[in-house]
């Protein structure tokens, strides 16, 4: 599986990732280009997990899934081994057809 450490591939754009903040409530604003570009709506329900001290967040567009449950664990594998250095830099073309197979 292709890793790009700590950038994310947006439509053929590499971005760095934006930053939220957890109010005195406990809530956390989605910042409006990620809510634009997954199409999240108001009262759009999240499956929310901690996986090796990250908060992971994902759309759920019908009732969750085992695949659901198993992308979310693949994503806590990915910062492992990002945060261990075991990734590598891909050209624009082989990331995309790596993100297709998912």
């Amino acid at each position: 599986m292709v890793r790009i450490a700590y950038k994310t591939m947006v439509r053929r754009k590499i971005r760095t990732p934006e930053i939220a903040r957890l109010s005195s409530k406990g809530q956390v604003v989605i910042p409006k280009g990620i809510r634009e570009a997954l199409k999240l709506e108001p009262g759009t329900p999240l499956a929310v997990d901690v996986s090796r001290g990250m908060i992971i967040m994902k759309p759920i567009r019908s009732p969750i899934e085992e695949e659901d449950l198993r992308a979310l664990e693949e994503i806590g594998e990915a910062w492992d081994e990002i945060e261990r250095g075991e990734y590598r830099r891909a050209r624009v073309n082989d990331f995309l057809r790596e993100i297709r197979k998912w």
